[in-house]
This record gives structure tokens, sequence and C-alpha cells, in this order.
């Protein structure tokens, strides 16, 4: 029971955690501009809000479902060996391509041909949010990607799709909080150097996290 929350907890802290990197958190302004929704209580730029949240939900749930059907079919197991193993060198390499902030080249492309759309109804907002969601950016998409890969070998679907979940929550929080007139812009710290050294810590997270899969799946031989 333990581990099943301190997973739980870990899955909702990545995604805090990635709303507070500089590829993110200096965008909240923007994105809730776009929104139209700086904290303001009209009802419909809350509606507006849920959208683009309810948008990252599902675009976040979705790779979970991925993740999770690709693990089974690839017979990813906790138990075996090399699953861990690969793991943990998938997490230490996503962590340098998040310290470096650097991805491969067909991800910028993807980023390209990402569109945000309209965001003047609901149903716009939702389309921003999947979309805004699926835009790889190079100091987010290596830890969506260590976050994947360890879902991948969860090997109960739905524990696994509900981590992806607690995932894009997390990852929402701010924008929900501020969308919805419950915390201010203005009460935020401002964008600065300490956002470096978040980024710094979380790719530390990745590069321990790495050397724990690793380890244990040495321990399994």
């Amino acid at each position: 029971m333990n581990n099943i929350f301190i997973q739980m907890l870990a899955a909702f802290g990545a995604g805090l955690g990635t709303s507070f990197t500089p590829c993110v958190y200096p965008m909240l302004p923007i994105t809730l501009g776009y929104l139209g929704a700086r904290g303001s209580n009209g009802v419909d730029n809350k509606k507006r809000v849920f959208g683009f949240i309810t948008g990252q939900v599902i675009a976040f749930t979705a790779l979970g479902v991925v993740a999770v059907t690709l693990g089974e079919f690839l017979g990813f197991s906790s138990e075996i060996p090399w699953v861990q193993i690969l793991v943990g060198f998938v997490l230490i390499l996503s962590a340098g391509f998040s310290f470096f902030e650097k991805l491969p080249k067909f991800f910028y492309k993807i980023n390209a041909l990402s569109s945000f759309g309209s965001a003047n109804s609901y149903w716009g907002a939702v389309l921003v949010g999947i979309s805004a969601a699926l835009v790889a950016s190079p100091c987010t998409s290596p830890i969506l990607g260590a976050v994947l890969t360890t879902i991948a070998q969860v090997e109960n679907r739905f524990f696994g799709v509900f981590l992806m979940f607690l995932y894009a929550v997390g990852l929402s929080s701010l924008f929900l909080l501020i969308g919805l007139g419950l915390a201010k812009l203005t009460n935020l710290p401002r964008a600065g150097v300490w956002l470096k050294k978040v980024h710094f810590v979380s790719s530390l997270l990745l590069v321990l996290g790495g050397l724990y899969f690793i380890i244990k799946g040495i321990q399994l031989l």
C-alpha cells in the first residue's frame, strides 16, 4: 500500500514539478491571457480554463494508455531485470536531454507543426489544451518521456493510466488555481534564476531515479 501511495505522489509531484520548469512557468500569464482568464470571475472564462485543463488531461491520459499498452505488448514487467535496467538508462538519458535542453531534431518538427487553434469556446479550449500537451519542448518532453517509460512497466493497466492522470492534474494545478481566481499571478514569484535551480533539481532527480532502477535490475539478476 505504501508503495502505491508513493507512486501516486510521485506522479502528481512530477506533474507539479513540470509546471515550474522554465518551459512552462513563464508561459502561465501568456496562456491564461490567451484564454482570457487571468484570474477573471467570468463564467465563460472559467469554462475555457476547465476546457484547457480537460484537454491536457485527455492528452496525457491517452499517452498513459499508449505507454501501458505498449509495455504489456513488449512484455515489460517490474520483475524482469533488463526492463528495470532499460528504464534506468532511459531516465538518465532523459536527464541529459532535460539538463542541456536539447532534443532530437524530429521533436522540434513536431513542435513546429502543432497548432493551438482557437479557444473562443469550451470545446475550442479543449483542443487548445490537447495541442499544448502534445507540443514538445526541450525541458518538459524528457520528464514526460521518463514518466511514460516508468508507467509502461506498471503491471496493472488501470493503475498505470491513473498515474498518468495524476501527472496531468499536477501539471494543470497552477492553471486551475489562477484561472479560477483562487490564486493571483501577482502572488506567484517572478520567473528568474530559481527556475534554473528547479530545472537542475528535476534533472538530478531523473538521474537518481535512473540509478535506482539500474541497481534494482542488477539485484534481480
